[in-house]
């Protein structure tokens, strides 16, 4: 392909539009980077310390730990704008603005997939309604139509829901998975003697 060629497909709106819902389906795909924006939902949300400190335990900083190529990119991106007059090693990054960054990122990619890509990504094998079939989830938003409107304010509401108590109940499951184990050992093994010896 000539340089030429190249340009003009790189021009080409849908083209850029298809190359940009592809990194929004990584994205949105990605559980690290998920997890992550699902912590700052969680934090700023009402889901009391509880829920907050098995969240994080279970599923924040084992993502944190993990890492990932789109985390690799927050990570970056929130280097690169902490700094001071473009200048390197002038900024400072703090694990709240990664969080942030991170839930931008699903929000911004929510905004670039096609509204058949979020039944997908929630797991339904059904056909998306006609009206909505092939267009953009960010088509919506931009639509002269009150009701295209309303589509889109409930699918990001509802996406971000879903994925917020997904992931908590994921949480909840693996504290639920060790105090299980924990039980089943005081029960199969018996006591530990130190722990026998402190009530004593």
């Amino acid at each position: 392909m000539s340089k030429k060629n190249h340009e003009e497909e790189e021009e080409n709106p849908e083209v850029k539009r298809r190359k940009q819902r592809e990194v929004a389906l990584i994205n949105l795909k990605d559980t690290v980077i998920v997890d992550i924006a699902v912590a700052h939902y969680v934090e700023n949300g009402e889901y009391g310390k509880e829920i907050n400190s098995t969240y994080e335990g279970a599923k924040y900083l084992p993502a944190m730990q993990e890492g990932s190529k789109p985390l690799q990119k927050a990570i970056l991106r929130a280097l690169l704008s902490s700094r001071q007059d473009k200048k390197r090693y002038t900024g400072t990054v703090s694990e709240y603005k990664i969080i942030q960054d991170c839930a931008k990122i699903v929000q911004e990619s929510i905004d670039r997939v096609k509204v058949e890509d979020i039944l997908n990504l929630i797991g339904s094998k059904k056909d998306v309604n006609p009206n909505y079939s092939d267009k953009y989830v960010f088509e919506l938003a931009n639509s002269e139509n009150q009701i295209d409107k309303g589509v889109y304010e409930q699918i990001v509401a509802d996406y971000h829901q879903y994925i917020i108590e997904k992931s908590v109940s994921e949480a909840l499951g693996k504290k639920a998975k060790t105090i299980q184990g924990g039980l089943e050992k005081l029960l199969v093994e018996g006591p530990r003697k130190e722990n026998v010896e402190q009530t004593a």
